[in-house]
C-alpha cells in the first residue's frame, strides 16, 4: 500500500471493494503462495523463508480454529490431511502423528458413507446455539465430566456412584443452568468464557515498528545484519519421512491404518487357536513326524507282544517236560 511510514488511525480509512481486492490478491501472492516461497529458496533469503513458512504454518492453525467454531467438518477435515501429513515430520510427536490419519482412513476409505457421515456430523456441536460457538465434542463431554465431579465433591461423604452415574449425569445441563440462575439471583458476576481474539491498533503498530526494526522482510541478507538460522519446512519432510517409511519399513505406511488393520492373517490364526492348517508345509511336516513316531511306537508295541508270546509258549513248554 505504501504507506510504511504511516501508522494506523483509531479511525480507519475507507476504500472501495475493487482496491481491497486487489491488496488482498498482491499479499497473498508476496506471503502466502508456493511461488514466493520458491523463489525465496533459490534466492537463499534467510529471513523471508523463515517468515514465509511460519505464516503457511500458522494459518493452517487460523484456517482450523475459524472451520470449527463454525461447524464446518468439510474445512476441518481438509486442513486434518495437511496436518497428518506435517506430523510424519515432527518426531517427538509421537501418538497424534498416527491417531489423525487413523481417523481419516476410518472416515473417508473404511467405513460405510452413511456411518462415515454421522460420525463426522458428530464431531462438532454448538450447546448454546449461538453463531460460531461450536466446540469438539470430546471438549463439551470434558465440560460435563467436571460438573459431575464437582456434584460428587460437594455432596458430602457417602454418594452413591450409581445415582450419579443415572441420576445427575443425564442432568448435569440442567443442574449447571440452575447453578447460574443461584448465582444470579444472589448477585454474583457470571462471566460466560467465550475467548474472542481482538486485535487493537496498539498491538497492530507495535508489530509495524517491530518489523520495520528487523527487516523481517529483506530480499537480500545484509553482513552487518544478524541472519537468523533456517528452520525446517515441516510439511516437505513429513513427505520425506513417509517416503523413507514407505521404502524402508516392513509393512510401508500399515502404521498409519487403524490398528483392527494389522496383519489379519495373524489376527485369525491366534483366534482360531492352535489348528492345524492342512495347507501349511508347516504343518504337514509336524504330521509326517507325528505318523513316523505312531509308526515307531506301534512297532515297539507289536515287538513287545511278540515277545511276551514267545516266552509264554516257551514256558508252556518246559512245563510239558518237566511233566
Amino acid at each position: 500500500m505504501k504507506k510504511e511510514e504511516n501508522i494506523l488511525t483509531e479511525k480507519l480509512p475507507t476504500y472501495s471493494q475493487s482496491y481491497i481486492q486487489r491488496i488482498v490478491d498482491q499479499t497473498y501472492d508476496h506471503f502466502l503462495s508456493g511461488e514466493a516461497l520458491q523463489t525465496a529458496v533459490e534466492n537463499k533469503q534467510t529471513k523471508l523463508i523463515n517468515l514465509l513458512l511460519r505464516l503457511r504454518d500458522f494459518a493452517t492453525v487460523v484456517e482450523v480454529n475459524w472451520a470449527s467454531k463454525e461447524g464446518d467438518t468439510g474445512r476441518l477435515l481438509f486442513m486434518w490431511k495437511r496436518w497428518s501429513v506435517m506430523g510424519q515430520g515432527l518426531k517427538k510427536l509421537v501418538h497424534y502423528s498416527r491417531h489423525l490419519p487413523q481417523l481419516i482412513l476410518l472416515l473417508e476409505v473404511i467405513l460405510p458413507p452413511s456411518l462415515a457421515k454421522v460420525v463426522e456430523s458428530t464431531l462438532l456441536l454448538c450447546p448454546s446455539g449461538g453463531e460460531d460457538h461450536f466446540v469438539a465434542t470430546d471438549f463439551y463431554l470434558e465440560v460435563q465430566n467436571f460438573w459431575l465431579k464437582y456434584f460428587y465433591n460437594h455432596s458430602g461423604i457417602g454418594t452413591n456412584i450409581e445415582r450419579l452415574r443415572d441420576v445427575f449425569s443425564l442432568n448435569i445441563p440442567i443442574l449447571k443452568n440452575l447453578m447460574h440462575i443461584l448465582n444470579i439471583e444472589s448477585g454474583m458476576n457470571v462471566i460466560q468464557q467465550s475467548h474472542k481474539n481482538k486485535i487493537t491498533n496498539e498491538s497492530i503498530n507495535d508489530f509495524i515498528r517491530f518489523a520495520k526494526q528487523n527487516n523481517i522482510c529483506l530480499d537480500e541478507d545484509k553482513e552487518e545484519e544478524f541472519t537468523p538460522t533456517l528452520i525446517s519446512d515441516v510439511y516437505n519432510e513429513g513427505i520425506a519421512a513417509m517416503k523413507t517409511d514407505f521404502t524402508t519399513r516392513k509393512g510401508g505406511l500399515d502404521c498409519l491404518k487403524p490398528t483392527y488393520m494389522f496383519d489379519p492373517d495373524t489376527n485369525d490364526s491366534k483366534d482360531s487357536g492352535n489348528l492345524d492348517d492342512p495347507d501349511d508345509p508347516d504343518d504337514d511336516t509336524d504330521n509326517s513326524d507325528n505318523s513316523k513316531k505312531s509308526n515307531n511306537s506301534k512297532n515297539s508295541n507289536e515287538s513287545k507282544n511278540s515277545g511276551t508270546s514267545n516266552e509264554s509258549s516257551k514256558s508252556s513248554k518246559s512245563d510239558e517236560d518237566s511233566l
